[in-house]
């Protein structure tokens, strides 16, 4: 454990060390001293995500410093560019998935449609991933794991346990796992690298997508995916067993036996409350940030969760580590660094129809190493210029960005949910590599089909 942290504490080093050596060397042509340290900056950052030499909230505390004292930013701008609509809903997202868990209602959906997909292995499989997707698409995605790994483990431990099945236990983790990874890019409530990216298309761009025009783009992906996804799984981990009847029923008795009560209907009511405020507000100047504080609030006055289960449930670590990744993308902006950057990037591409995927497999690599939302907030300010330099839709640029970092499929530390399952002590890393390359591959494919098929051939997105 001491090794361990001597270990990560040496990459801290390194980190400050290989900041210092680029702020020491000539700043290139083109690029202003701001960018220059800005690119330091960035440069360190994306090394502490990678080895995680300090908690990942730290690091965004550490960007604010590095703003102000290295890059000379006022104080007060840097407090600004912490405190974003965007950084606003994540943090109401995450306290209205504390009143969710709280209640069941997950585990109460899941109990539901899985009691009612039948008996035979393949179709629990697919209603597992078309759970796991459409509610994590409204629903912070590593809630919707949390929420669904006591239910695949007990669908394990009845059907004979790991020891005597162990494909079938691996099936039903990753079936999670991937499942809330391609549910949370369907809309912006999905996750942090939506909402994020709709901050920077706004002030970039001055594209103000809105929640269902998300959702025109993006949840075909989702749709696509979910029998994708548990075609693939059902072929790399093939199960031991085909019929689980005595499963299922046990899982019906279950779910009879606990009704739903009149407080989860009024945490869903409010819900919908909430979701209607994220599709309409809008067109009233409410901002999907304050809609899901709204959202929280009145969980607060109907009693339905106290202060205390919002300070123990909140992971506020990931609030700050958002508002850090924001400023930094920001102030990419702001210095000229993003537009050095997406130059030096479109040097390289030999042509601009190879742009997407160009920007798709970029995204795919560094979202497998750090989180997706730190990716989007630290790569989205550059993607986004070269479409400005380059002359392509933003808006495309934008949502490939944002749905490819949702591609994390092959490490651990890719997601939320794949650290989750892999908690369980059932799946390995190479399991990860085992169904994450070939679940890549395809996504990419889809995610590339989805642009010149749908986006351009059908909505006519140039």
């Amino acid at each position: 454990m001491e090794e361990n942290i001597i270990k990560k504490r040496a990459w801290f080093v390194i980190a400050l060390i290989v900041a210092g050596i680029i702020m020491s060397l000539p700043a290139p042509d083109g690029l202003t001293p701001a960018g220059h340290k800005a690119i330091a900056l960035l440069v360190m950052v994306v090394i502490l995500f990678i080895t995680e030499a300090i908690p990942a909230a730290s690091i965004a505390l550490l960007i604010g410093i590095f703003e102000v004292y290295v890059i000379g930013i006022d104080s007060n701008d840097v407090a600004k560019s912490y405190m974003k609509d965007a950084v606003a809903f994540i943090m109401g997202s995450l306290m209205i998935a504390v009143v969710v868990v709280k209640h069941g209602i997950a585990q109460k959906i899941a109990l539901e449609i899985l009691t009612h997909v039948g008996s035979k292995i393949n179709r629990i499989i697919y209603g597992i991933v078309a759970t796991c997707a459409l509610t994590s698409a409204f629903i912070t995605e590593h809630v919707i794991a949390a929420a669904m790994l006591p239910v695949a483990l007990t669908i394990s431990k009845l059907s004979g346990g790991f020891k005597k099945n162990p494909n079938l236990t691996k099936l039903l983790l990753f079936a999670i796992a991937y499942g809330c990874a391609i549910g949370g890019l369907a809309t912006p409530s999905g996750g942090a690298r939506n909402i994020i990216m709709m901050e920077y298309l706004g002030t970039m761009s001055n594209i103000n997508i809105g929640y269902v025009e998300w959702m025109i783009y993006a949840f075909p992906v989702t749709i696509i995916l979910i029998p994708v996804v548990g075609f693939l799984l059902l072929r790399i981990f093939k199960p031991e067993v085909s019929d689980l009847t005595n499963v299922v029923n046990t899982l019906k008795k279950e779910d009879s036996e606990t009704p739903i009560g009149v407080k989860q209907v009024l945490v869903a009511v409010i819900f919908l409350i909430t979701l209607a405020l994220w599709i309409f507000g809008k067109n009233y100047g409410i901002g999907l940030g304050t809609a899901a504080i709204t959202g929280a609030v009145l969980y607060l006055i109907f009693g339905l969760a106290r202060w205390r289960d919002y300070n123990a449930g909140v992971a506020w670590g990931v609030v700050i580590l958002y508002a850090g990744a924001i400023s930094l993308g920001f102030e990419l902006m702001d210095s000229g660094a993003a537009l050095w950057l997406a130059d030096k990037f479109l040097s390289i591409i030999p042509a601009s129809f190879l742009i997407p995927s160009f920007v798709s497999c970029f995204t795919i690599l560094m979202t497998n190493m750090m989180s997706d939302g730190a990716t989007v907030s630290v790569i989205g300010p550059i993607m986004l210029q070269m479409a400005h330099t380059s002359g392509i839709n933003p808006l495309m640029i934008g949502l490939i960005t944002s749905i490819s970092s949702a591609f994390a499929y092959m490490l651990i530390i890719g997601n939320p949910p794949n650290a989750i399952i892999h908690s369980s002590g059932f799946v390995t890393g190479r399991d990860f590599l085992k169904a994450g390359i070939i679940m890549t591959l395809i996504s990419f494919i889809v995610m590339l089909l989805i642009v010149n098929v749908y986006w351009i051939g059908i909505l006519g997105l140039n």
